[in-house]
Formats: structure tokens, C-alpha cells, sequence
């Protein structure tokens, strides 16, 4: 079978690059493509748990303000029912720091600590 002398030498150039580790522009070419569609694919999976974690604080917020605004005042009502809606928000506001407060105090005198119950390392006794 008779070969045109540049598409053979073209052949030979080819076997000589991937001989030695070399590659060939087609190998270059997708190793490109591969890295640019994984970097999107990536982008976009980011992109996709940013939407997922913005709808969760949404919610989230959601939930406490309903809380914060609808139902601490709603709860005062039920004790000073002549009070004005701005007057039992900020009677509400008061409860809960001095809650969190005493809560803090007592967790403190009590030795408990704001860690997660499960840690890597035991913890160190004296």
C-alpha cells in the first residue's frame, strides 16, 4: 500500500511524540474539553447548593421572624392585653434576653460548655 511521504512522516512524527510520553494534539484537544466540562460541571453544582443554601436561610429567617414578630407579642397579649403591639414586641425582645441570659448563667455554674457532645478527643479531667 503505497502512503503520500508527508502523511507518513506525519504518522511516523506521531508514534515517535507517543513513544516518548508526548501528546498528540487530538489527546490535547480532549484533555482540554474534559478539564473545561468539569470546571462547568462544578460551577454549576455550586451554583445549584448557593440557590439550596439561600432558600434554607430564607426559611429560616422566615421562621424566626414569625416567632420574633407574631408569636412573642401575641403571647404578651395574653398577659397585658392593653399594651400596643410595639410596647409587647419590646416586652417580648426583654423576656428572651433575660432568658438567654439566666440560661447562660446557669449552663456556666453548672459547668456545661456550648461544645457538640461527640468530639475527636477525649476530653482531659484534672
Amino acid at each position: 500500500m503505497f502512503a503520500h511521504p508527508a502523511r507518513a512522516r506525519h504518522h511516523a512524527l506521531a508514534r515517535h511524540r507517543s513513544s516518548y510520553g508526548a501528546e498528540t494534539l487530538e489527546e490535547q484537544a480532549d484533555r482540554v474539553n474534559a478539564e473545561f466540562r468539569a470546571r462547568t460541571d462544578k460551577a454549576a453544582a455550586d451554583g445549584e447548593a448557593a440557590k439550596w443554601g439561600l432558600a434554607g436561610i430564607a426559611v429560616v429567617g422566615t421562621v424566626l421572624g414569625v416567632g420574633v414578630f407574631a408569636i412573642n407579642p401575641w403571647i404578651v397579649k395574653a398577659f397585658k392585653p392593653e399594651w400596643s403591639y410595639g410596647r409587647r414586641l419590646a416586652a417580648s425582645f426583654g423576656v428572651t434576653f433575660v432568658a438567654g441570659t439566666l440560661t447562660s448563667i446557669a449552663r456556666g455554674l453548672g459547668g456545661v460548655q456550648n461544645t457538640p457532645a461527640a468530639t475527636s478527643t477525649p476530653a482531659v479531667t484534672k
